[in-house]
Order: C-alpha cells, then sequence, then structure tokens
C-alpha cells in the first residue's frame, strides 16, 4: 500500500503540472470574488489534524494548563516526559478526488512545504485556513479563509462569511478529515511510530477508484473468477524489515521541538545553495538567520506582522515585470506606507530593482523582482538604523525625472 502511494502521488503530480501549463500559469485574483477565475480549475486543500490524542490517563492524570492547540494535544507535558504519543497528520485533498496524508511532529511551514511539494506545483490553485500564511511566496496561487472571522453585528459571535467567501473555502479537506477520523476509531490507538503506515494504507483504499490501471490489475477486468489480488505478481522481500524503514515515522524529542516551532522565519537553505546566491542577498540571508533567534517582545510580533505582508508582496510580483507601488497596494489591500517600508527592505537585499521618478513634487515609485525564488529576510530595524537604513536605500535605488508627455500642439489649436 505505501509503495503504490508513493506512485499516485507521483501521478497526481505530473498531473497537476500540467493543468497548471495548460492555464499557462496563470494567477487568480488576490482580492474580490475568485469564483469565476477558478470556475474551471482543480481546487487543492491542506489542513492538519490530529488523529489521536494525549488522554488524561495516559498523561500521568496532568491536564494541559500552558500550551494549547493542535501541536500540544498530540504530546505528553514535560513532566510526565514530553514525548509523542498521538498523532498529527497533514491532509491534502483535491475538491472532488484525491487525499493524501502525512504523520508530521509539528505544524509548521517546513512540514506543510515538504509535504505540498509531493503533490501541488506553484501554479495550482491552493486554499486553507489562515494557519497556512507561510505558504504566501512559495505558491502564487494561495487564498486563505478566515473561521474566527466575527460578525459586523453584536448580536451574532461569528461571521457566517468564517466557511466560505468570496469563492474561499477549505470545506473539502474539512471534510475529508472527517472521513479519516471516522476510520481510525476502530484501531482506537496505534503507535506513532507506525502512523504513516496506517495513513497510506487509508489513502490507496480512498484513491484507488480514480486509478483505472491499478485498479484493474488489483480487481481484474470484467471476470468474475479474478478477486483481489490474484492478478499482483508476487515479490520476495528478503527482509521485509528493512523495507518498511523508509515508511516509519520518527518522532522527535522535546528540545527539537523548541528549536523547530521558531524556524519558520529561517531560510532551510543548504551551503551550496546559499554559495550560488550574490554576496549582498547571502548576507541579508544570514543576518536573518542569526537575528530571529534574539526577537522577542512587540519587535517579534512585528516581523510576524511584515513578513506576512511581505510574503503577499512576493506573491502579487512576476519575474522581470515592472509594477507600480500604487497598484501593488491596493491589489493586495495595505497601506501605501507599509508596502513602501516592505519594499525598501526587499531593494537592500537586491531582490527588486527600484527606480523612483519624481512626478510633480511626488514620487512615483517602480520595482521589478529579480528571482522567482522566496528568501527570508529581516523586515523590522532598531530606531538608530532608520536614518541609515532611508540613505542605503536611495544610493541603491535609482532615482529619475518623470518624462513630460508633450508632443507638440495638436493641430487646428490657437497656439500652432
Amino acid at each position: 500500500m505505501s509503495q503504490l502511494n508513493d506512485s499516485f502521488l507521483r501521478q497526481t503530480r505530473e498531473a497537476l503540472e500540467l493543468e497548471a501549463k495548460q492555464n499557462n500559469n496563470e494567477k487568480m485574483p488576490f482580492r474580490g470574488d475568485v469564483s469565476k477565475a477558478i470556475k474551471q480549475r482543480v481546487i487543492v486543500n491542506i489542513d492538519s489534524l490530529a488523529v489521536f490524542s494525549v488522554g488524561v490517563s495516559a498523561n500521568k492524570y496532568r491536564s494541559r494548563y500552558r500550551h494549547g492547540g493542535i501541536t500540544s494535544s498530540i504530546y505528553r507535558s514535560v513532566k510526565s516526559g514530553g514525548e509523542q504519543v498521538g498523532s498529527l497528520a497533514s491532509n491534502i485533498t483535491i475538491k472532488g478526488c484525491l487525499s493524501f496524508y502525512e504523520s508530521h511532529p509539528l505544524t509548521t511551514s517546513d512540514y506543510a512545504i515538504s509535504h505540498l511539494s509531493k503533490v501541488v506545483s506553484p501554479y495550482n490553485v491552493l486554499m486553507a485556513d489562515e494557519a497556512y500564511s507561510s505558504l504566501f511566496g512559495k505558491y502564487r496561487n494561495v487564498r486563505l479563509i478566515n473561521h474566527s472571522l466575527k460578525a459586523k453585528r453584536k448580536i451574532h459571535t461569528f461571521s457566517r462569511e468564517r466557511w466560505s467567501k468570496e469563492g474561499v473555502n477549505s470545506n473539502a479537506v474539512e471534510g475529508a478529515n472527517g472521513v479519516l477520523k471516522t476510520a481510525m476509531r476502530q484501531y482506537r490507538w496505534f503507535n506513532c511510530r507506525y502512523s504513516q503506515l496506517y495513513l497510506n494504507e487509508f489513502a490507496v483504499a480512498k484513491n484507488l477508484k480514480f486509478f483505472k490501471m491499478e485498479k484493474n490489475i488489483i480487481f481484474g477486468v470484467n471476470s468474475e473468477r479474478d478477486f483481489c489480488g490474484n492478478r499482483i505478481g508476487e515479490i520476495e522481500h528478503k527482509n521485509s524489515k528493512e523495507l518498511l524503514n523508509g515508511f516509519l515515522y520518527t518522532p522527535i524529542n522535546y528540545s527539537e521541538r523548541k528549536y523547530l516551532e521558531s524556524s519558520n522565519l529561517k531560510n532551510s537553505l543548504t551551503q551550496d545553495e546559499l554559495n550560488k546566491l550574490p554576496k549582498v542577498l547571502q548576507s541579508a540571508i544570514k543576518l536573518n538567520d542569526y537575528s530571529v533567534s534574539y526577537l522577542r517582545g512587540h519587535r517579534l510580533i512585528r516581523e510576524r506582522k511584515y513578513r506576512f505582508i511581505y510574503r503577499k508582496v512576493y506573491n502579487y510580483l512576476n519575474k522581470n515585470q515592472w509594477t507600480d507601488l500604487n497598484h501593488v497596494s491596493d491589489a493586495i489591500g495595505i497601506t501605501k506606507s507599509e508596502c513602501l517600508h516592505i519594499i525598501k527592505k526587499m531593494t537592500l537585499a537586491n531582490l527588486l530593482e527600484t527606480i523612483v521618478y519624481d512626478e510633480k513634487g511626488r514620487d512615483k515609485v517602480r520595482i521589478k523582482l529579480r528571482y522567482e525564488s522566496f528568501y527570508q529576510i529581516l523586515l523590522t530595524s532598531e530606531k538608530e538604523e532608520l536614518g541609515t537604513i532611508e540613505s542605503k536605500f536611495k544610493n541603491k535605488a535609482k532615482f529619475r525625472k518623470e518624462k513630460s508627455n508633450y508632443t507638440g500642439f495638436k493641430r487646428g489649436s490657437k497656439f500652432e
């Protein structure tokens, strides 16, 4: 089942890449109703769920009082050992058909992106809840739905648009989560080390009807004598335990969890990949990876806020295509001052080529993206650094005067 699931993943990835090419890698609108834009597109959803949680009896009768959320529900408390007892699964569901599952220790962006890279191409339509804001920058057609959206009228607590708004919803993956939870109840509990094997088995059983060739091989074609498995060739393995090792899940310890929980603001680049980049961008990436570990309090909150805006700006821009600052701020729905702050930081990191025109005493900013890949950079600064950043931006950006549109007087005018 696990080997067959890998084959399904490869076939689905190829099919989704072909679907994106057939639609010319088009982007859907950033704001407004997207129903018409994605009417003929394949829609992919992603979400996480706890297959099994830690009960009070498994936690030495300690209740969770300090840490909340889906991640803390699968681990014992630190005083009880802190090891993983439950199982956490990432679920990728294509609307109306396939579902793929992967066992993860945390809900950080690195694990979500590693799972998505096996199935989804960067230009497929992807929808999720707001916990997946880090997918901006990696995937070009991401739209998020806020499940905690408050109602405008005080007589209601939540808005009805928290499930579906402007054609954006994650209903397909929410339904698939319910089906998986119901199916796993028959096991009561299983060890998290074997969770990936259980998930692969369920995924193949659910997806098999959409793969006609594999279905015909297993069940036969139009023959009552061919029962399940009669047409599968026998494969002998000398050591089945070694074969299973590649599909087993390895839990992480408490110190690794603490390190990985803060790693979503860092770049996951190898040394060879880093050396291929320009020196200015290399220094910006190294500064980010070093400084993020020491961010605390209000600055960390502001950094996360600017990262979300930065990812949206990066998603909106196209490589080697000039765009106006006003168009970017209007499309994303942010203020021009916030957008300009992000643009300055991206320009200093050599991610953007920026030209500032002097148009009737006002600055008109035009930008062009240099790289298709997304890189994490530090966006907040100390008060003492603001003056130097402004002077560096003026030296880095190109300042030009706007050309006049005068082409001569119109024929027949009194000034001719």
